[in-house]
């Protein structure tokens, strides 16, 4: 291609990101490319940077925070990090912030140029960047905003993702539209051939080896089925209390508003573990409580400053324990928009309260479940099997919480449990990855158990054979990242999940 501009929208786990690495080497060895920058999800950004080093030879930076405190320290306090190296990785949700956006459009010019002023530009898991569908609609987010700004002043650009198409035509066409302006339009249904010009597709069901099996193994879906304690269904039921009061209080829009986001991360944080539920609630209370204020209070927030606040949660994060920070700094600058508490609410904070207190230090029937099915698969008769599996949370608390569980119950001894969260510096990750992948008889490694901030990249190619979903992932996308991963291995897939009902 003249200008390769292409949508490569592969299945998950098909090796999009080596093939846009292979593009990148192939532009540069013929002297097409010298810039690259890569924009991805904050939890992807290690990923790309150890990919294209390992099997492409290539140097890429990171832009993050961390660079430029260390840029400014070495460089002075006016150097720019877009223009500091040719090959760079940044997430979508920090070029999006005011500071880095407003220093990339100092590097462009006022209009694009030719030539480019930079050569290629990668966007990984674009649909995240496409305008949001609403109808007849595609209403721009701030990712969008910023990409479109940066967009007309690369030459080449790849746009990868396994889900192109959200359902919304609008949005699809104006994706597509910012791939490349000369072939479609926001408001233009795509033509076929067009479409079929710039995009690959290939699903693994069409994908066969050499003798024409099947590459990829067949999924296999177990439900372990949980049948919750009287107790659990009560705390349930003074949730749904708890929430239809505080529902029916909310006086305009900036409480309705903070109180959905409150009463429903707590329900996300209830389905995913007793400490997970317990850390938001105590903010919620502490706050509604004044408790958890070191000054005076301030005036209740107004809905734009709920929406910000509200929003930076909803980005990706590459470090688990600033996501908790960042919740529950929501969860209190949320909870201070809203009305006071009626005497029934106060008695229900207190059951829930009380709850968490027993509950977190104990099994509850959805961790009791997962060991039962758990132990005759990796310590069948009280022997280590040579099975390993890959446990995933939701939420670093969860994970911390499950772990303790585990060592509990005697499945942990011996290096047999390893942790795998967004925020481990790299030499450690990268060992717990190494330990995992190594064939199960030179390593003592068994269980897993991992956040989606730093699990990408893990190989699990002949050595495991079993993904379990602690809690079903709100997010549908992030479901499909993970099992993806697991149909990389020889065999049958085994996929397990509890049932949330």
């Amino acid at each position: 291609m003249a200008r390769v501009n292409l949508l490569i929208a592969d299945d998950v786990g098909m090796g999009k990101t080596v093939e846009a690495g292979l593009v990148i080497q192939e532009l540069i060895v013929r002297g097409r490319a010298r810039s690259v920058l890569v924009i991805c999800p904050a939890s992807l950004q290690f990923h790309w940077r150890d990919q294209m080093r390992e099997k492409f030879g290539l140097e890429f930076r990171i832009v993050d925070a961390e660079l430029m405190r260390r840029l400014r320290r070495s460089r002075g306090i006016h150097v720019n990090p877009w223009a500091h190296f040719p090959r760079l990785i940044t997430s979508i949700d920090y070029l999006k912030r005011d500071r880095p956006l407003r220093l990339m459009k100092e590097v462009l010019p006022e209009r694009p140029t030719y030539p480019r002023q930079f050569d290629i530009l990668v966007i990984d898991e674009a649909h995240n960047v496409a305008p949001s569908g609403r109808g007849h609609y595609a209403t721009d987010s701030q990712r969008t905003l910023a990409i479109r700004e940066i967009a007309p002043h690369f030459e080449h650009k790849l746009f990868l993702t396994a889900t192109p198409h959200n359902g919304y035509q609008e949005s699809f066409s104006a994706l597509l539209e910012l791939l490349d302006n000369q072939r479609f339009a926001r408001t233009v249904l795509p033509d076929r051939r067009q479409l079929e010009a710039v995009m690959v597709r290939r699903l693994k069901s069409e994908i066969e080896d050499w003798d024409g099996k099947p590459r990829f193994p067949q999924r296999r879906l177990e439900v372990i089925e949980v049948d919750y304690s009287q107790e659990e269904k009560q705390v349930h039921t003074w949730l749904k209390e708890y929430s239809q009061l505080r529902q029916a209080h909310a006086n305009d829009d900036s409480e309705r508003f903070a109180t959905e986001f409150v009463l429903k991360l707590l329900k996300k944080r209830l389905f995913s573990s007793p400490a997970a539920f317990a850390a938001t609630l105590a903010k919620h209370e502490q706050t509604l409580a004044g408790r958890g204020e070191t000054h005076a209070r301030p005036e209740r927030p107004g809905i734009d400053i709920l929406r910000r606040e509200i929003a930076q949660i909803e980005e990706d994060y590459a470090d688990d324990e600033e996501y908790e920070e960042a919740t529950h700094a929501a969860v209190q600058t949320s909870t201070r928009a809203l009305p006071a508490l009626s005497p029934r609410e106060h008695w229900l904070l207190d059951q829930m309260q009380s709850w968490t207190r027993q509950a977190k230090a104990q099994l509850d029937c959805k961790a009791k479940g997962l060991i039962d099915w758990l132990r005759p698969i990796v310590r069948p008769g009280g022997s280590w099997s040579d099975e390993r599996l890959i446990i995933f949370t939701e939420y670093r608390a969860t994970q911390k919480w499950l772990a303790e569980l585990l060592v509990s119950e005697g499945l942990a001894g011996g290096e047999r449990l390893m942790l795998l969260y967004g925020g481990m510096d790299d030499e450690q990750r990268e060992s717990i990855k190494a330990a995992f992948q190594t064939n199960p008889r030179q390593s003592a490694v068994r269980i897993l158990l991992a956040t989606d901030a730093a699990s990408e990249g893990i190989d699990l190619q002949n050595h495991c054979h079993r993904i379990i979903h602690m809690e079903i992932p709100w997010n549908p996308n992030r479901l499909e990242q993970r099992n993806g991963r697991l149909d990389l291995a020889d065999g049958d897939a085994e996929i397990v999940h509890d049932r949330r009902d």
